[in-house]
């Protein structure tokens, strides 16, 4: 195992930006996002064109927050890329408002509705979001069908992926016989295996050697290393924060709650007050974390994700 680069994960935010969001490695992006679709039987991308490509100048920039790659194809549909490190049931939320957004962000003032094309979310996950599924599928793909009729399909407008990296077992002397699961041996491995052991995934195939190239040639800069190292630590000192907010303003509204219950206890039974009031306790408690994220500019995106709230609750704060 690698020791110098043991802390740059290919599965961090800014990696897999630099790897798949630069107009040099839209080969990468391609060949990434077709494996996704032909993994579920999907019409494969022909050409794209990235519509945020990174700026490796501003990329650790503390006012850079589109951390996802947005691309266009040569039909019009938009494919977005997003990688999520750590998380829980929320994030499936968070996913559908993030398809919202793309998808309402293509009209304008009077325009008809004919002219929105399909959005396809791709999630990949460095946590297991769907820990009940009976398959061990890593891969899942949602849409709108029918309940009676599973075969007949609402609309292809919406499509979102989850691919589950934690759900795949490696074994580095194997190469997969699958692109998509090759690109899941890659995001795993990468900046964690040996050089000789890497180049078994990547041996004789441009794409993946591109890939590690580009890896190489980040984590061998000791300027983009150190900024790295300052934005996770700028990040987890965030995070401390938010969840030191978060626990103080459901303590708070623990108490109040509890209070309340008492209240209304002494009319309708102890016990009911007492639960219904730590129900209100708890969501006041989040109420007061989201106001507390809100007062110190945290984006609406992020607050909605650490509290579970909608941007509509966010926004009325």
């Amino acid at each position: 195992m690698k020791e110098m680069v043991e802390w740059i994960k290919a599965t961090s935010d800014i990696m897999v930006r630099v790897l798949l969001g630069q107009e040099e490695n839209l080969p990468l992006l391609k060949d990434f996002i077709n494996a996704v679709l032909k993994d579920r039987g999907i019409t494969p991308v022909r050409s794209l064109t990235i519509e945020n490509p990174i700026n490796m100048k501003t990329v650790f920039n503390d006012k850079e927050t589109v951390l996802d790659v947005k691309a266009t194809d040569e039909n019009g549909r938009i494919l977005d890329v997003e990688i999520q490190s750590s998380g829980n049931r929320r994030f499936i939320q968070r996913s559908l408002y993030y398809w919202a957004r793309l998808y309402s962000g293509q009209l304008e003032s009077g325009v008809d509705y004919k002219k929105l094309n399909p959005v396809i979310c791709i999630n990949l996950l460095d946590f297991i979001l769907f820990p009940d599924r009976k398959d061990d599928q890593y891969h899942s793909c949602y849409m709108l069908r029918d309940l009676d009729d599973r075969e007949l399909i609402l609309t292809d407008h919406l499509r979102i992926h989850y691919i589950e990296l934690p759900k795949i077992d490696i074994d580095p002397s194997v190469i997969p016989s699958d692109r998509l699961t090759k690109w899941a041996y890659y995001f795993i491995e990468e900046g964690v295996l040996e050089e000789n052991e890497m180049k078994i995934i990547i041996k004789d195939d441009p794409i993946f050697e591109q890939a590690h190239e580009t890896f190489n040639k980040f984590t061998a800069d000791k300027k983009l290393r150190a900024q790295y190292e300052a934005r996770e630590k700028r990040l987890k000192d965030e995070a401390s924060r938010r969840e030191a907010a978060r626990e103080e303003g459901l303590e708070e509204g623990r108490q109040e709650g509890r209070q309340e219950g008492r209240q209304e206890g002494r009319q309708e039974g102890w016990q009911e007050g007492i639960e219904e009031g730590i129900d209100i306790g708890e969501k006041q408690g989040i109420l007061k974390t989201a106001a507390a994220l809100k007062k110190m500019g945290q984006p609406i995106d992020m607050i909605c994700k650490a509290t579970g709230l909608s941007p509509e609750e966010v926004d009325a704060l």
